[in-house]
């Protein structure tokens, strides 16, 4: 019997935590007294694309309260992946809100800086009611809401990782490398909003 022995390759992968009840209310407090959430689902209705960071009047200032579960999660997630160790960084005080109604996607893309986190305010479906929806409408049952990441393997081939998102993952927050490549898929059994808060974390020089 020959010795086999394997070396493991570097891989960073995705941290989720639950936040705090008390810190999650503080977050949505603190970004609906900087968007007006009426203004918002009026412009909402007037226009057929998604809103999302590239959307100016969707930027908001996070809490103190909020950057520093955020920085404390990095430091876990670079010590764990032996990410960036020993550069220091900053959470970019800067971040976004998804807003997505019915068929609402975000394409296939990725960030700048070094990290990017999202925080889930509001999923207004259940999975298992997404996933056996049987309008002819959906061009990819199976994958209906999840969101998904998709990444090259060491073989050469493509990977696809999907997070099976709903109302039960409100208050989570996930945290992954800016390069990673990440998609949403449309949602199709409510007419509620899908609601996230996206940032990034940079590098300091």
């Amino acid at each position: 019997m020959i010795n086999i022995e394997e070396i493991k390759l570097y891989n960073p992968g995705v941290l989720l935590t639950k936040l705090d009840d008390d810190i999650f209310s503080q977050v949505k407090e603190n970004m609906y007294s900087q968007i007006n959430p009426e203004e918002v689902l009026k412009s909402l209705k007037q226009d057929t694309f998604s809103f999302s960071g590239s959307n100016p009047d969707l930027n908001f200032k996070i809490d103190s309260g909020f950057t520093r579960v955020l920085t404390d999660m990095f430091s876990e997630y670079s010590k764990r992946f032996n990410f960036h160790t020993g550069n220091k960084f900053a959470v970019n005080r800067n971040a976004w809100v998804n807003y997505q109604r019915k068929t609402e996607f975000n394409q296939l893309h990725y960030h700048s800086d070094i990290a990017v986190y999202i925080l889930y305010v509001s999923i207004p479906y259940k999975l298992e009611e997404e996933l056996k929806n049987p309008s002819e409408k959906i061009i990819c049952p199976i994958k209906s809401s999840l969101f998904e990441f998709v990444y090259s393997k060491i073989d050469g081939g493509v990977h696809q990782q999907n997070l099976k998102i709903d109302k039960s993952w409100e208050g989570t927050l996930i945290m992954f490398p800016s390069y990673m490549l990440h998609q949403v898929y449309p949602f199709y059994t409510s007419n509620d909003y899908r609601i996230s808060i996206a940032g990034n974390v940079r590098l300091l020089k």
